[in-house]
């Protein structure tokens, strides 16, 4: 015996495909709004570990230098750095990657935190930014001053043509300070 019910398709509760999160363009993604902040939120947090990586590649010339693994709030449990830096004789070196940005509030944050915990002789702390196409800029924030000081950039983005020429100007701003090696490329 059939049952008369069981070609018609019906629900209790409708709903648009978007409100569900269901693909509705073919696209193979979620065209909600949750699912669309959802996926650009995936995208920059790759675009975070790409850079993350990259900033280690070009440490690794000057320290035995180490990604810190993030927790489920995407921070190091101390919320330190992204990367971190050893190397015998050197100041341990706390690396902190922004990409496309290093705001006010950023610096403040930094600042804070730093308060008794850097002092440049046993520990440095940096601000990596990497802009999308453009290159990398390299600050070492000044315990003292709490000011933030670039002290590279470069015009590209790839960490092979980095590397070496950043090693070369950090080796210079520990022997020489931070000041000299600023003061030579603005007379430049």
């Amino acid at each position: 015996m059939s049952d008369s019910n069981s070609d018609r398709t019906t629900t209790d509760n409708p709903s648009s495909d978007a409100d569900e999160g269901v693909d509705t363009d073919g696209s193979g993604e979620n065209d909600s709004e949750e699912g669309g902040a959802a996926h650009a939120a995936a995208e920059a947090h790759e675009k975070g570990d790409r850079h993350e990586r990259q900033a280690r590649q070009i440490a690794t010339r000057a320290y035995r230098a180490e990604r810190v693994k993030a927790n489920y709030a995407n921070h190091d449990p101390f919320r330190l750095a992204d990367v971190i830096g050893i190397q015998k004789d050197q100041p341990v070196l706390f690396i902190q990657v922004k990409t496309n940005r290093f705001t006010a509030d950023d610096k403040s944050h930094y600042r804070t935190w730093s308060r008794g915990k850097i002092d440049n002789e046993h520990t440095i702390f940096e601000v990596w930014v990497r802009y999308e196409r453009k290159g990398w800029e390299m600050y070492r924030l000044d315990p003292e001053t709490g000011e933030y000081t670039m002290y590279f950039k470069t015009g590209t983005c790839n960490p092979s043509n980095v590397r070496d020429e950043w090693g070369e100007t950090f080796h210079r701003t520990l022997e020489e300070g931070i000041n000299a090696v600023v003061g030579d490329s603005n007379d430049e």
